[in-house]
């Protein structure tokens, strides 16, 4: 049989193991994030040294690369977040106990989190130096890239305020079904107060 220590010791080390899991979440989305704006970092630079020799067709091609780059990593987000949506427009249907419903609640706001951690990674200042003069790459990495990302982040507000009011509802009802089962004798004693006025009033104990 396991000593007090080691019972004392099981919090510690389930905590520690929840804790490196998240970190381990974190640094994929941050490395996803990352190696993304490396791909764009260095298909500029192919594009800008194919333009100096005047290779048009190698330009146009880097070009296409680097769309397909901005698109797939504003697009892992959008895919994120569609998938966040998903799980709350059926209030967490796929679970049946409202223990599980809080725990699917809590899992969200920590998916929720990492992508705003991924939209941290973005830094703006740094692609607006990179895109330097170039009118199109400007337009790509600073004017489109800023626009999808707040569209992202409104979105990501709204699934907040959604997270909010069934944690809020899912709370409320936990609350309910524990209160029914301290005090079982509630509902039957609810219905003689209703058949027998004269019962004298009841009360739970504690």
């Amino acid at each position: 049989y396991p000593d007090e220590q080691s019972l004392s010791l099981r919090p510690i080390v389930n905590e520690l193991i929840a804790s490196l899991t998240q970190d381990e979440r974190k640094r994929q989305i941050n490395s996803d994030v990352g190696e993304h704006l490396d791909q764009i970092h260095t298909r500029v630079q192919s594009l800008q040294a194919a333009r100096q020799k005047g290779d048009y067709a190698a330009t146009e091609h880097h070009m296409q690369l680097l769309n397909e780059r901005v698109n797939d990593m504003t697009g892992q987000f959008g895919d994120a977040i569609e998938s966040l949506w998903h799980r709350l427009n059926t209030e967490f249907g796929f679970v049946s106990s409202l223990d599980d419903k809080i725990l699917e609640i809590e899992l969200a706001q920590r998916q929720l989190r990492r992508i705003l951690d991924g939209f941290g990674i973005i830094n703006f200042d740094d692609l607006i130096q990179l895109a330097g003069s170039d009118g199109a790459l400007r337009k790509l990495l600073v004017s489109q890239l800023q626009a999808r990302i707040s569209e992202h982040s409104g979105s990501l507000l709204e699934v907040q305020k959604r997270l909010v009011l069934l944690m809020s509802r899912f709370r409320q009802q936990q609350d309910k079904a524990l209160s029914l089962v301290r005090c079982p004798e509630s509902q039957s004693k609810t219905l003689s107060l209703k058949s027998k006025p004269k019962v004298l009033p009841w009360r739970c104990k504690t």
